[in-house]
């Protein structure tokens, strides 16, 4: 998101095309199909909304022209230059990768960064919404439903956001806006 405002060459509508690398990640997915197409805007609401891991990895694909390692690279030096000294990712979905090493941050760290990404309207939209679709409007696919992962969206007056996950070793974890 921070892209979007800061390069003028992309835009909340700028088409991204699915590819079979994205395709083929697990967990949590709206099962991307590589002859579909998607609006940044679009992916947004599958990561914030639905926790797309399939999304996830596509949009850092884009971001970084197809070189997946130098997205999570970036990722790890703006959380350097925000003050995370504790955070460490390895993915961009959050997926423990084969080598073993898993993302690493801690509650004070999410928290700080759920506050960064809070003055984004676009994320907040989407990490408030209880539920969405894509596809809706598709001819060659069925509409797919994206229901929020943070049952607080609709459990608890207020909330708004922001992001929930799991992993075998961390379990069930939640940053709530």
């Amino acid at each position: 998101i921070e892209k979007v405002r800061h390069d003028p060459s992309l835009k909340l509508s700028t088409p991204v095309k699915a590819t079979k690398t994205a395709a083929k990640i697990g967990g949590r997915q709206v099962y991307l199909d590589f002859r579909e197409t998607f609006t940044v805007d679009e992916l947004l609401k599958c990561m914030m909304i639905f926790s797309a891991n399939d999304v996830a990895f596509l949009t850092a694909e884009f971001l970084s022209n197809g070189e997946v390692d130098k997205f999570v690279q970036h990722m790890n030096e703006r959380a350097a230059e925000m003050g995370l000294r504790n955070t460490r990712f390895r993915t961009p979905n959050g997926l423990p990768p084969a080598t073993g090493d898993e993302d690493m941050s801690t509650a004070r760290e999410m928290a700080f960064l759920a506050a960064q990404l809070h003055s984004f309207p676009e994320v907040v939209k989407w990490s408030s919404t209880w539920l969405a679709y894509i596809r809706e409007n598709s001819d060659r696919f069925d509409p797919f439903q994206l229901v929020n992962t943070n049952r607080l969206i609709r459990e608890c007056p207020g909330v708004d956001g922001m992001k929930t996950g799991y992993t075998d070793a961390a379990g069930y974890c939640i940053t709530a806006t």
